[in-house]
């Protein structure tokens, strides 16, 4: 198997689980489909800031489209995993190329008053 899950055990505290939201800029078309229910795991390269000490389960997020303020998601990390052979994961590819390391595989649920975070039909042509 080549995806390692990391879970909480009852009665422990993991680290960055009550500390600060964890921020996370996505591009306009993962953070559309974050908010339109079609995404739930996040995929980034495993290091120092993707971890499964900095992404504990039970951590705040905030999903942000790109770095500006202008539209953000909430929610919470409810699963974490790394991945040894990232390149079959969606647009890791495109992302990361041949050769990137493992995948922090952060599966995240949502805040449920984020349904209204995208306009209807999406975001506006252009809008990232």
């Amino acid at each position: 198997m080549s995806a390692k899950t990391i879970q909480s055990v009852p009665g422990t505290t993991l680290a960055g689980a009550a500390g600060s939201a964890l921020f996370i800029p996505l591009r306009g078309e993962y953070f559309d489909a974050f908010a339109r229910g079609e995404k739930r795991t996040e995929y980034r390269r495993r290091g120092p800031r993707w971890n499964a000490e900095t992404c504990a389960i039970g951590r705040r997020v905030v999903l942000s489209r790109g770095y500006g303020k202008g539209q953000r998601l909430t929610g919470v990390i409810t699963g974490f995993c790394y991945d040894t052979i990232p390149s079959r994961l969606p647009g890791w590819l495109e992302c990361y190329g041949h050769g990137a390391g493992d995948a922090a595989c952060i599966t995240i649920t949502l805040d449920q008053p984020n349904a209204r975070a995208l306009p209807p039909g999406g975001a506006k042509e252009g809008q990232q």
